[in-house]
């Protein structure tokens, strides 16, 4: 997929869980929100990982979008523009690779 002449890195993440009411799916991105009714306790998270995902992909230029219906799992589908990088020759030239870089 394109956007103009900028390519477009798609990616779905789907499972088969126990999937989210619209309730839910209305403050999901949001800091600090789960479904505690759904899932047990060790299983529950705090609530970040999703609002962090958002911002990340947003400070990208990208779309993040969620598709879920209770009891049906949910799918998430995140849309990033890739611009290609541009290597000036002049500036390659003075570029040394070394295994040193690579020692630990």
């Amino acid at each position: 997929k394109h956007q103009g002449d900028v390519p477009i890195l798609l990616a779905s993440i789907e499972d088969t869980g126990v999937g989210m009411s619209d309730e839910i799916l209305s403050r999901i991105f949001r800091p600090f929100q789960n479904d505690t009714a759904s899932a047990s306790e060790e299983l529950n998270g705090n609530g970040l990982g999703l609002s962090i995902v958002n911002q990340l992909v947003g400070k990208m230029d990208g779309e993040l979008e969620v598709r879920s219906s209770a009891g049906k799992g949910s799918c998430f589908d995140i849309a990033i523009p890739v611009e290609m990088a541009v290597i000036d020759k002049e500036k390659q030239s003075d570029v040394v690779l070394s295994s040193d870089l690579l020692s630990v």
